[in-house]
């Protein structure tokens, strides 16, 4: 999913598109579905899950992966 996300970084993906990119040969899968890998991705990469900052969640469209947030970060320790 990351990966997808990151394949054009000023799109916002829909969700029945990562769906689709995700389980191409699964016509079971569900939204549901896709909360839950989200989760288990943001579980790894935000530091805090309830307030992410990489993937951006766009509510009633998908997701977005949010770049800036890298340089913004990468512009503090350069400050610091």
């Amino acid at each position: 999913m990351f990966e997808l996300l990151a394949t054009d970084v000023d799109r916002t993906f829909m969700a029945d598109e990562i769906i689709d990119h995700l389980w191409p040969e699964n016509n079971r899968a569900t939204k549901s579905d896709l909360y839950q890998y989200m989760y288990l991705l943001r579980k790894k990469i935000e530091i805090d899950t309830n307030n992410p900052q990489w993937i951006i969640t766009v509510k009633g469209f998908g997701y977005k992966l949010n770049i800036d947030h890298h340089e913004e970060a990468h512009e503090h320790e350069l400050c610091a």
